[in-house]
């Protein structure tokens, strides 16, 4: 018997009063303010499983699972939230049910997605009725290689419609590489789509109306002048008075023409002529607008050339999207709503009746999470496939961050005091990550700041703390800038000062801290705990530098960060150092990197001889005098960098690349850290950027080093990175880094929020426009260099911009003060202002985090340290206790940090882990280095072990594959591709949960939507089935046990493990699909499979010999040699499971004593392909040549003998 809607609410979960309360309101209308940490994505699936086990409709009939959408952000959030939906479901169904085992997954469930994902879901569907082609891809509107083609096209077809005029144009503003005119066009594009337009087009006001405006202005002015000049005629008389009147005389006789031509009278400072008393009041305001007229007028030629310059770009790069049959993501939601639109006054029109919305955008109940990031198209979207419009919404105004993505954060408030009033408003307020101290400070700093939408949260009875948790470490910026001053007694840590001395100095303290923190083993903290935020990626680098030279492991995580990361910034700092080396920046940094190695005091002495005699950075590293270890770097790097030099421009940039990695080390020495392989995916990727710019710019390495710089300053708002190294890799043991927006979501034990004292990233844009294009501001220049002038600019949508931009500001830090659990640890540099006054302020000036901060007064001991209490050379330390009791403990550093880092550099030693960066043979003990891998893949081995002559053509030449590679197994009838099978597969299994419930349907279709592949509803069912029999197996079962035992599962984990072969020797790279230890130290590693032809093997293991052997001695060489299992002594079995056979695993246990053969058996097969024996198959075969590029042209097999179907014994 089906329980009533009160009851249905899981008695096994403790919800909170305010909880409860959310999750009954899903029957109507609601939006739910729910603060960070509250347990809002429960709360949803809460309501969505509800929904559609027990409501009713209405006219009483059950709600459909097809007629429920629930919508979020990002695909993590919505594969997160359709697992939860599904286990609530579950439950909820054996609840209501009142069954004894759990029932099975329901053929129809309801609908979660992205927004992208739904809109491009309903483009597919409508895609003829729209004209366009159904097998669209997607593509991001930041994609450099389309931008990049569009915008060159742009300007080409401006410049030859406009002239010299287009050319001045260009030269006047497109100066600022930090604010670049086309990033400025692309945006004022995004931001006017995001209001509804298509096609944007800048609304330029009429030259008469301009006209008409100044001479109205000028008319106005003319009459107060003639007013003050009769007013003043009997004032007595003195200087000020009559030069007044003078200038009063002046405005009388004007004309527009004269007007407009005296630019020194004119400008948007003229208004405070005549100002003063009350008197002369309206005089002043009128000479304002007046001088705003005046430059209007003269603006509007410029402004005229930029709407042309939006609308060439706006036709290139849809012309561009429409040749490659790309869409983006805003043409996804405008053509989506165009669809309903039209659906909608269609109906209207003939009276129809019933429900019009189109198929797969029939609901009856819309859920939408992260409501306070959605744009006007998305709002309206949502509404009209709601039912009445109406549907549930859960945001938190003080966590909306993407307003550089255009969202509006006004929609999500104006809905919330509309329905505050109907009271259908509910709120969120108890946080359930962090401990009480952290939320007692962050109310306190947040209130204090006035930050609008703030909830004041309170903790959950399990995070209930007394102690403080909260930590401020401050960096003295003018103690550093007087140590750097002081040449005749620099401070010891002065040495690791290259660059901005005073972010260096901060980033060394925090890692001074956290290093003390990784120490403490009361603090119970692991490195893998610690999290590092900041408002840019730029900003990160210094603190992952400064933690690695206290030997603490940490990654620079995620989007936007490929140019960022040091690999690629070692690289880019060789080929600018290559192409000018008088480049001092770039030139320490390729000296003090891996690539070269020198130490820290030879970079002091380097510089040094340079200054001295006034000589040349490379000239004074090749006479200076060095410490012996430094000397021999030296001497084997200075010939080898002279070979580059004399190369650049002439060889390819990837060549240039690989050169370095081969020649000096680099390689091993990448793949010798935590995820190693990924880093060296970095630098491919990076490599293949390189090739792509190198075939339009030339092989220049400087301008690529510029052009590096460009995609740096550009990488923090894109929606997605271009690094390959993603968060779920590479992390294990390290500290992570990560921007404030990456960390949207996550929560952390110990989050460390840096560079608070860095200034914000003022908006010197020099167009900006409302989302619906009724306000625009012009910041024009009279001629290059000028002061900007704003023009056409409403001042009341001005002081909203800037007001928009400090808020965004201060929400952006609140989301990073909200990711703890355990503890916060907060950083920044500030300066004590003008010595008269001792105001401290943040490093990058009044307008920072930090100044906000010391403003708001919450930090009012640092003026009395700047005052001069303390210890001299000692760091100050308080605390700060709030009237609310909140507590903050605040450090001073002046550089004890550093002095300790330059300590706690390891020195280099016989038992390093970490492979040589300079070995004895090589390009710089120079030695002709044969063309062989700088790394080995088992799968690269596997292909060898067939044919030898195919690896070398794709690994070594290069070649691209030609055609499908075949194999033995026939194409499916449905037409899904078994490679694609297999993708598909692992991507549920890496994201099923160990004791969850099997994939469906579904969750097939989104991940062959995540991998742009075609599937039906068949093939997706099958796939699915697949997955589910590996869950329902007794590998699977095994893992769950390890995992439940406190063992270690990881998936999709990359290995690196060395390899000798003879005299040489390899890296050897892969990726587990699982690799589990128990608490004991017995390791599996699990392989998923899938072919059609395991169905009907009579043998598996003779399979699994033939075709994986060498990837099984792979894996077991990996496992071994992983510290965790080396060190327990235990065994490792590795597992080959067929998702067609998951019964029948193929299993083969490796001890530590079969660690020898492996490594043998696997470097005598590696060892021919270094050597260059690459011969051909002697058994040619489709099953072994299909898709070979060398198949024909370089193969001395004839085609004839490599299409047989069938393997010649």
């Amino acid at each position: 018997m089906a329980l009533p809607d009160d009851e249905m609410i899981d008695p096994t979960r403790n919800w909170t009063a305010e909880q409860a309360v959310a999750i009954e309101a899903r029957h109507d209308e609601a939006v739910i303010v729910a603060g960070a940490g509250s347990g809002k994505t429960g709360v949803l699936a809460e309501c969505v499983a509800l929904s559609v086990t027990v409501d009713k409709l209405a006219t009483g009939e059950a709600v459909k699972p097809s007629e429920v959408l629930a919508i979020t952000f990002t695909r993590k959030a919505a594969a997160e939230m359709r697992d939860r939906i599904r286990s609530r479901t579950l439950a909820l169904i054996r609840l209501r049910d009142g069954l004894d085992t759990p029932p099975p997954i329901p053929d129809e469930e309801p609908e979660v997605s992205t927004i992208d994902g739904f809109c491009q879901g309903m483009v597919r569907r409508n895609a003829l009725e729209l004209g366009i082609d159904p097998r669209f891809k997607i593509v991001d509107e930041s994609d450099p290689e389309l931008v990049g083609r569009a915008w060159a096209v742009t300007l080409d077809r401006f410049q030859k419609t406009h002239g010299q005029a287009a050319l001045e144009l260009l030269a006047n503003y497109d100066d600022n590489p930090r604010a670049s005119l086309e990033g400025n066009i692309r945006s004022v594009h995004a931001r006017l789509r995001t209001g509804g337009e298509e096609h944007p087009r800048l609304a330029v006001p009429d030259e008469t109306q301009a006209r008409a405006a100044l001479e109205s202005s000028l008319s106005s002015a003319q009459a107060l002048a003639q007013e003050f000049l009769a007013e003043s005629s009997d004032w007595p008389t003195n200087k000020t008075i009559e030069k007044r009147q003078s200038e009063a005389e002046l405005i009388a006789v004007l004309t527009p023409h004269t007007a407009q031509d005296a630019p020194g009278k004119f400008t948007a400072g003229s208004g405070k002529l005549l100002g003063g008393s009350e008197a002369r009041a309206g005089l002043h305001d009128a000479l304002v607008i007046l001088a705003g007229q005046v430059a209007n007028l003269r603006a509007l030629p410029d402004l005229t050339l930029m709407a042309s310059l939006l609308e060439h770009w706006d036709i290139a790069y849809s012309e561009m999207k429409g040749d490659a049959g790309l869409l983006d993501f805003s043409d996804l939601a405008l053509l989506s709503l165009r669809i309903l639109r039209e659906r909608r006054d269609s109906a209207a029109e003939v009276g129809k009746s019933g429900d019009w919305r189109p198929a797969g955008a029939r609901f009856q109940r819309v859920f939408l999470d992260e409501a306070q990031d959605i744009n006007r198209i998305q709002s309206e979207l949502i509404e009209l496939i709601s039912p009445d419009g109406k549907y549930y919404s859960v945001g938190d105004v003080a966590q909306s961050i993407y307003r550089f993505r255009h969202a509006e954060v006004e929609i999500f408030e104006e809905r919330a005091n509309r329905l505050g009033d109907l009271q259908r408003r509910f709120e969120l307020t108890t946080n359930f990550r962090s401990r009480s101290p952290i939320l007692d400070t962050n109310n306190h700093i947040f209130g204090a700041q006035n930050l609008e939408g703030l909830l004041t949260l309170t903790a959950g009875e399990a995070n209930v703390r007394e102690d403080n948790r909260v930590e401020l470490i401050l960096e003295d910026r003018d103690v550093i800038k007087e140590a750097l001053a002081d040449e005749h007694d620099p401070p010891v840590w002065l040495d690791s000062i290259v660059g901005n001395g005073w972010r260096d100095a901060e980033a060394a303290a925090v890692a001074r801290r956290i290093k003390a923190l990784l120490d403490d083993q009361a603090a119970g903290y692991a490195a893998s705990d610690v999290t590092v935020l900041a408002r840019a990626v730029s900003g990160l680098k210094p603190f992952a530098e400064a933690l690695r030279s206290f030997g603490i492991p940490a990654t620079i995580e995620g989007a936007g960060g490929l140019w960022i990361r040091p690999e690629v910034s070692d690289l880019v700092a060789l080929l600018a150092s290559t192409g000018n080396a008088c480049h001092e920046e770039r030139f320490f940094h390729m000296l003090y990197s891996p690539i070269c190695g020198l130490s820290v005091d030879a970079l002091v002495l380097v510089a040094g001889e340079a200054r001295r005699n006034e000589v040349p950075l490379l000239e004074a590293l090749g006479t200076v005098g060095l410490s012996d270890e430094d000397a021999a770097i030296r001497d084997r790097f200075v010939p080898w960098f002279a070979k580059q030099r004399a190369l650049a421009g002439r060889r390819s940039l990837s060549d240039a690349i690989e050169a370095a990695l081969v020649e000096t080390g680099y390689d091993l020495y990448l793949l010798g850290l935590p995820a190693g392989d990924r880093r060296f995916a970095n630098v491919r990727r990076m490599q293949g950027l390189a090739a792509t710019w190198e075939a339009e710019h030339g092989a220049d390495p400087a301008a690529f080093a510029r052009e590096a710089d460009l995609r740096l300053a550009g990488a923090d708002n894109k929606r997605d990175g271009e690094a390959v190294v993603e968060q779920s890799g590479g992390s294990e043991g390290a500290v992570r880094l990560m921007t404030i927006h990456q960390a949207k979501g996550l929560q952390f034990p110990l989050t460390v929020l840096v560079d608070l004292g860095r200034g914000a990233n003022n908006d010197s844009a020099v167009l900006s426009v409302s989302a619906d294009g009724s306000n625009l501001l012009f910041r024009w220049r009279e001629m290059i260099g000028a002061k900007a002038v704003a023009t056409f600019a409403d001042q009341e949508f001005v002081d909203q911009e800037k007001a928009s931009d400090v808020a965004e500001e201060m929400r952006i830090m609140y989301v990073g003060f909200t990711r703890p659990q355990r503890r916060l640890i907060l950083s920044g540099t500030f300066s004590k202002g003008p010595a008269d006054a001792l105001k401290p302020q943040g490093a990058g000036g009044s307008n920072t985090n930090l100044s906000r901060m010391i403003e708001a007064e919450l930090i009012p001991g640092l003026a009395t340290h700047c005052a001069g209490a303390g210890a001299e050379g000692e760091p100050g330390a308080w605390t700060e206790t709030y009237v609310t009791g909140a507590t903050m403990d605040v450090t001073v550093d002046s550089g004890q940090g550093l002095e300790a880092m330059l300590k706690a550099i390891p020195k280099e030693s016989s038992t390093s882990l970490e492979p040589d960066l300079h070995p004895v043979e090589g390009a710089l003990n120079p030695k002709a280095v044969p063309l062989t891998p700088s790394s080995l893949s088992y799968s690269g081995l596997q292909t060898a072990g067939k044919c030898a002559f195919r690896w070398y053509a794709e690994n070594i030449i290069e070649l691209s594959p030609v055609g499908e590679a075949r194999s033995s197994e026939a194409p499916t009838e449905s037409g899904l591709r078994p490679n694609e099978r297999g993708v598909i597969l692992h991507g549920l299994l890496e994201n099923a949960a160990l004791n969850g419930y099997s994939p469906a349907a579904a969750d097939a279709k989104a991940e062959a939507d995540i991998a742009d592949i075609s599937i039906t509803d068949e093939e997706a069912s099958h796939v699915s089935g697949l997955a589910a029999g590996i869950i329902r197996s007794q590998t699977w079962a095994k893992l769950r046990e390890i995992s439940k035992d406190g063992g270690r599962v990881s998936r999709e984990e990359g290995f690196v493990v060395k390899l000798d072969c003879g005299e040489n020797s390899i890296p050897l790279r892969g990726i587990f699909d699982v690799f589990a230890t128990s608490p004991g130290g017995d390791s599996i590693v699990v392989d998923w499979k899938t072919s059609a032809g395991a169905a009907d093997a009579e043998d598996l293991e003779a399979l699994v010999d033939r075709d994986y052997a060498i990837q099984r001695e792979a894996y077991g060489l990996a496992a071994l040699s992983a510290a965790s299992v080396s060190a327990s002594g235990g065994g490792v079995e590795v597992t080959h499971l067929y998702a067609e056979r998951p019964d029948e695993p193929v299993s083969v246990r490796f001890t530590s004593a079969d660690l020898p053969s492996l490594a043998s058996r696997l470097g005598e097969r590696a060892a021919p392909l270094l050597a260059g024996n690459v011969p051909v198959s002697e058994k040619p075969w489709i099953g072994v040549c299909g898709g070979c590029p060398a198949r024909g042209r370089l193969c001395s097999w004839d085609l004839e003998a490599t299409d047989r179907l069938v393997a010649p014994d």
